[in-house]
């Protein structure tokens, strides 16, 4: 694995590993690496693993203050890293955890998408066949979901990993398409059915004789990040693990995603190229506010 960075004002054919850049840009990586570390911690409470440090009550780390101190880099310094159960699937809500996001655009409310339960005990775990996304919010600010804290605002079969929020919509992916619903910051209530606004994302190359195929073979999960022009950025991993080409290995960007006018969804295979030959851009980051370079963790060749 790896951390890669690349420029939004042109399509990029080749990834930076950061490994190679100035030191001035090391604190910039370091404080990326900090929110993609944040949200796996994120993810491992969601799971129901409780990780911590630090001394405190019963062997654990600091108690959880409420508020905006978990939040604070000062506190984090002076405490260090403390991880608990924030939310399970008894009581939390929550099945089969992947993508999150937290922002003002979502009043502070965490957004899971949740692969939801398994159809059957032995299913394999990404179908998603109970996709939905879940809300979570904190309301006595105890630090736990509970029974009355987390609410169902959308469902649609295949869910599995990608969801962003940009100009009044929720986005949320399967390994082949994007929907959108239209949503409110702090909304806490069913939106209903979701719209399509991308496909085709499964493809394994070119249309034609020869050409690829439409099915969900190899990575099935899909990340999703917009930019503050409004572009949907979407990385696709590829089909093995080493392709012969990098058709499915790649970031491809969009414009108009967000559009209330959109009028009819679009084809993924027509998308602008923005980074080529990557195998699997699962975390995607912006370095700063300006969000003019986006930094991407790297899930390189297995049996190395």
């Amino acid at each position: 694995g790896r951390i890669s960075s690349f420029s939004r004002y042109r399509p990029q054919r080749r990834y930076q590993v950061v490994g190679s850049v100035r030191y001035e840009r090391t604190m910039k990586v370091r404080k990326v690496i900090m929110k993609i570390s944040f949200a796996v911690c994120v993810f491992l409470s969601c799971c129901g693993i409780s990780l911590s440090t630090g001394a405190g009550v019963g062997g654990g780390c600091e108690p959880y203050g409420g508020g905006d101190q978990l939040m604070t880099s000062a506190w984090l310094d002076d405490v260090g890293p403390c991880v608990s159960l924030y939310a399970g699937s008894v009581g939390g809500g929550i099945q089969q955890p992947r993508g999150l996001v937290n922002s003002p655009l979502t009043a502070g409310d965490l957004l899971v998408a949740d692969m939801g339960e398994k159809p059957l005990e032995n299913a394999r775990r990404r179908k998603g066949e109970n996709g939905r996304i879940v809300a979570l919010r904190d309301m006595n600010d105890d630090g736990v979901i509970g029974d009355d804290e987390w609410i169902v605002l959308a469902r649609q079969k295949g869910l599995n990993h990608g969801i962003a929020v940009h100009n009044g919509y929720l986005f949320a992916s399967t390994s082949d398409k994007i929907y959108r619903w239209p949503y409110e910051a702090g909304q806490w209530e069913d939106l209903g059915d979701g719209e399509l606004v991308l496909y085709n994302m499964d493809m394994t190359g070119a249309p034609g004789p020869g050409g690829g195929l439409s099915s969900p073979l190899g990575h099935s999960t899909r990340t999703l990040i917009f930019d503050k022009q409004g572009r949907l950025y979407v990385s696709v991993g590829s089909v093995g693990n080493v392709d012969g080409d990098s058709y499915r290995s790649r970031i491809r960007r969009f414009g108009n995603l967000s559009d209330p006018d959109l009028s009819a969804p679009v084809d993924f295979t027509g998308g602008e190229i923005f980074a080529d030959g990557l195998r699997n851009e699962v975390g995607l980051a912006w370095a700063d506010d300006k969000e003019e370079v986006l930094f991407g963790v790297e899930n390189g060749m297995d049996n190395l």
